[in-house]
This record gives C-alpha cells, sequence and structure tokens, in this order.
C-alpha cells in the first residue's frame, strides 16, 4: 500500500456516484445514442488530442456509420479532401513524399498533387462474435484509402498500359493510367477512349473481396 501524506481525498468521496450509464458495449451509449472514441491509430498522433476523440461527432462519419450499419458491411465514403488531418498524424511534406514515392512525376498529366489525389475513408465492422455478421456491431475500423497506392504494381508483365476509372455510388468518377508499375492520375471524370468500350470490364470492389 502506497501511503503519501500529502494525497487526500476529494471531498464527498464517498457520495459520489457515475454521472452516465457505463454499458457492457462501449459502443452504446444509454443517453446519447452510438458513439465512436478513437483507441489506436497508426501511424501514432503527434498529439493525444485525438485518442478518445469521438469520430462520429463528425457528419461523414456518422453518415458512413448508418450506412455499414445498415448494410451490415464495410462501405467507403466519398472522396473527400483531408487536409483536416494534416499535423496530426503527417505532415504536408511527409505526404507529398510518399505519393511522390508511387509515380515518375516527369511522366504526370495535368496538375496532380498528394491532396488532390482521391482518398477515400474505408469502414470496417467490428462483431462482437469474431467474423459473425450475424453478432451485434460493437466498433469498427477506419482507414484511409489512397488510390494511387492501391493501384501501384498492380499490372502483370506483359501489359502495356490500360485506363481505369473509379466510380461510387455518390456520383464521383476518377480517372488514372496505369503504365507499368505506376498509376497516373489523370483527374476528376471519365477519361477513357469511347472506341474501347467493348473491351470494358467492370470489377466491383466488394465483390472481389468476398469472393476472395
Amino acid at each position: 500500500e502506497a501511503r503519501n501524506s500529502s494525497l487526500k481525498k476529494p471531498q464527498n468521496y464517498e457520495n459520489r456516484t457515475p454521472s452516465a450509464t457505463i454499458t457492457t458495449l462501449p459502443w452504446q451509449d444509454a443517453s446519447t445514442g452510438f458513439h465512436s472514441p478513437v483507441f489506436q491509430m497508426s501511424p501514432p498522433p503527434f498529439s493525444n488530442i485525438m485518442l478518445n476523440i469521438d469520430v462520429l461527432a463528425f457528419k461523414p462519419n456518422q453518415f458512413l456509420n448508418d450506412a455499414m450499419t445498415a448494410l451490415n458491411s464495410g462501405v467507403f465514403g466519398p472522396v473527400d479532401n483531408f487536409r483536416q488531418t494534416l499535423g496530426t498524424v503527417y505532415e504536408l511534406e511527409e505526404h507529398e513524399a510518399f505519393h511522390n514515392s508511387l509515380v515518375d512525376w516527369d511522366r504526370q498529366v495535368g496538375d496532380a498533387t498528394a491532396m488532390t489525389n482521391p482518398h477515400s475513408v474505408l469502414m470496417e465492422p467490428i462483431y462482437e462474435a469474431v467474423n459473425n455478421p450475424s453478432s451485434n456491431i460493437v466498433g469498427s475500423i477506419r482507414a484511409v484509402v489512397s488510390w494511387d497506392f492501391y493501384m501501384t504494381n498492380l499490372l502483370p508483365k506483359g501489359v502495356r498500359d490500360i485506363m481505369v476509372v473509379l466510380r461510387n455510388t455518390c456520383n464521383q468518377s476518377f480517372s488514372y493510367n496505369l503504365i507499368g508499375n505506376s498509376a497516373y492520375y489523370m483527374g476528376s471524370g471519365d477519361f477513357h477512349n469511347s472506341e474501347y468500350d467493348n473491351m470494358e470490364y467492370i470489377a466491383k470492389f466488394y465483390n472481389k473481396m468476398d469472393n476472395d
């Protein structure tokens, strides 16, 4: 037992009662509905202000959480600007250097930068019973997906180059030209050559994940 005469109990210590109901599931809050405090981040944030922050306090995350809960499945959010995360887990220079390492910028078309490159948030449910979608959702894993990184080193040997158009159900589309091991961002919109429509192949992201 540690003894220190300088430490004193706060007044009315014995009479204190919890100010809120603590449920068995941290995902639930009896007073305000769902809440989702950040438990862990990678890379570690520069400041602990990000830890335990309620991500559902931000409307885009509320939208994703509602979709994930309704579909009982992982979901992607719309492509968005993530400048608000600068200074929390990375600096602007670090972000630029990461994307610069993925492509030969001498061949990059347009004025694409690391921040204009499409990024999406993936929210994947965590179930009370591991890998059991019929059990309660008790949390989520969130990840920011950089689509140029996702498509890097994607082409097999012998394939010259292809045009990839990303589309989502948020009425957004973005085009990449895959050459060798690099994915060159062409800009917002569908820039494929319509003369080759007969060679189009459509792959739904989550169908591929589920089948694998």
